[in-house]
């Protein structure tokens, strides 16, 4: 079919199905940029950890069995089932295949969004603007995440209440339908919630709507002919919940979330209140602004009351308000507003043309100062939180220092586990049993005091951590004489060299061990005295002053330059290479 054929027949009646299907796969194709981003989520390892161990017991994990510091605390894995789906397919397909789940999982999610926006557009070629837009709305959501099942599962039901809320019914099949369709959220994310908070807020508008006559007097008998079949869908999709290995005890660990929400947001991201300041927001800032402004607009011009819409508002405003993290679910929300409250000549076919040039150019603006970045020598992962050589260097090195007690960073938890587990066990990671421990790990690794004390409290042996990028002034002495002011790193201040030896390095993680918990001979093989991370400019000048032997600094460099790799994303092989270079010709014309 020539693209005039197909034009002609997208305006006749008899190409109305063809024609959503044609621009709802448009609207897909267009949405892409933001849909097939790499793999950067490091939560995604310990949920592979999880998943291998469901594979070998046959079981959901019922205890922590992946950190020395809650070893044995009760976990209540409710996210089990997605877990088992990425183990598999990882160990079927590697991390190409995990891009493949994520691919198959995002676009699943923006068509049951599609379809509930469709049921509020008269031309299907708007598609071609709120898709895409609603695609960099949930922009940090285009990852691996278990909440890719909440975005569809949220569309799909959304979808459901929107198109049966005239006329709803309570038939066994609908019950049981909800009741098993929940039963799976609620083994796939914790997500579920937003669905049953959805359910509550169309029955409570459709009582309200259809009792408007009482609330004015007009009649006497309240009317139970709409909110009575929702609020069966709501008993039955709140009773599938239930149908889980850990019962009701998914809702604790919900409970859990928001109670410790204050300490959370401090620490993480997604979890913080609303904040322009974060790029990747802002197209979903917008979405909610032009959402309520048309709501609004249209309230006023009609004078019509729909609680139900005006319950999603107040909800989903605050949610999202309250952490940045719930804009996945104010983005289906707020397009629905918007569609749904657009006036009708704004709904035209002639208006889709100038509303898709808009809106494209905006979100390409966006995609070019937000998210281009990512796409920099494309691979299907980006870890940040990963190091391949540090990995190398703590297996082989087990039998040595495998038994420590381990410190690292929150975000580097899934990964060190997933890696290093049973011979190493990690200290956190970016379970919701260490949110209590969240804010002594963050602050440790920034003031001197948390973390003498967080290390006394622990008895902390081995150190796994980022190298930090605060520096202070210190005025070192010289044996001939003189001084100069050294800019040194702020991790040299928390770990002294008079109690703790770095032994691997690279651009991304250091570890350093405590000296009298490691046998001397292992550590006069691998500490680096000299070569530490963000300190070989400091060796300047005691090399050139003869404070420091040449010779021993170059041990250090062959030996780093041997066992790391010139290719690694994490090396730091060119940059060693080239200062000991430099350092070579400033030491040979000094001798001149």
């Amino acid at each position: 079919m020539s693209f005039q054929n197909l034009r002609t027949a997208l305006n006749s009646g008899l190409g109305e199905k063809t024609g959503f299907v044609f621009y709802f796969f448009l609207a897909l194709v267009l949405s892409l940029p933001f849909v097939c981003m790499p793999l950067v989520n490091p939560d995604l390892f310990w949920h592979l950890s999880a998943g291998k161990f469901i594979f070998g017991n046959l079981a959901v994990p019922r205890a922590d069995f992946l950190s020395w510091t809650a070893q044995g605390a009760e976990w209540i894995d409710f996210e089990w089932l997605t877990q088992v789906l990425y183990y598999f397919v990882h160990s079927e397909y590697g991390a190409g295949g995990l891009y493949a789940l994520k691919l198959l999982l995002v676009l699943l999610s923006l068509s049951a969004a599609g379809a509930l926006l469709s049921l509020f557009l008269k031309n299907p070629r708007h598609l071609l603007w709120c898709l895409p837009l609603a695609a960099a709305s949930m922009l940090s959501s285009s990852d691996l995440r278990p909440e890719n099942f909440s975005a569809g599962f949220f569309s799909l039901v959304f979808y459901l209440l929107e198109k049966k809320k005239t006329s709803p019914s309570a038939g066994a099949g609908t019950l049981f339908f909800f009741f098993f369709a929940f039963a799976l959220w609620a083994n796939l994310h914790g997500g579920f919630l937003y669905g049953l908070l959805l359910m509550c807020i169309y029955t409570a508008g459709a009582f309200l709507n259809e009792n408007t006559p009482y609330i004015y007097g007009e009649t006497r008998k309240l009317s139970f002919s709409k909110s009575a079949p929702l609020a069966a869908w709501l008993a039955a999709a709140f009773a599938g919940t239930f149908l889980n290995p850990y019962g009701c005890k998914v809702y604790a660990v919900i409970a859990d979330h928001y109670r410790l929400a204050p300490l959370i947001q401090d620490y993480i991201t997604e979890w913080r209140a609303f904040d322009i300041t974060y790029e990747y927001i802002r197209p979903f800032a917008a979405l909610m602004i032009l959402s309520i402004t048309f709501f609004l607009a249209d309230f006023l011009k009609n004078r019509r009351t729909d609680f139900t819409r005006f319950f999603l508002i107040l909800s989903f405003s605050f949610l999202c308000l309250s952490h940045m993290r719930n804009s996945m679910y104010g983005t289906v929300v707020f397009s629905a507003i918007l569609l749904s409250s657009l006036p009708e000549r704004a709904k035209s076919p002639g208006a889709a043309l100038p509303a898709v040039a808009l809106v494209l150019l905006l979100l390409g603006l966006h995609f070019y100062n937000s998210v281009f970045q990512y796409y920099g020598r494309f691979d299907y992962a980006k870890f940040e939180k990963n190091s391949p050589e540090l990995s190398d260097f703590l297996k082989k090195n087990r039998d040595e220092i495998g038994g420590l007690k381990m410190y690292n960073m929150w975000a580097w938890g899934g990964w060190l586990g997933w890696e290093l587990y049973p011979d190493y066990k990690v200290f956190v990671d970016g379970r919701y049993i260490f949110h209590p421990m969240l804010e002594e790990t963050v602050k440790a690794r920034a003031y001197l005091d948390f973390w003498k004390t967080l290390e006394k409290k622990y008895g902390i042996e081995l150190v796994v951590m980022e190298p930090t990028q605060t520096r202070l002034a210190v005025k070192h002495g010289l044996k001939g004489g003189g001084s100069f002011m050294a800019q040194r790193p702020f991790y040299l201040f928390l770990l002294p060299k008079k109690e703790w030896a770095v032994v691997y390095f690279d651009a991304r993680i250091f570890a350093a061990v405590k000296r009298d918990r490691v046998d001397k001979n292992w550590l006069k093989e691998n500490e680096y005295v000299y070569l530490r991370p963000n300190d070989l400019e400091n060796l300047e000048v005691p090399l050139l002053e003869g404070e420091l032997s040449p010779a021993a600094v170059e041990r250090e460099v062959s030996r780093y330059l041997r066992s790391h790799s010139w290719d690694s994303p994490a090396g730091l092989n060119f940059y060693i290479s080239d200062w000991h270079s430099r350092m070579t010709e400033k030491l040979a014309d000094k001798k001149k």
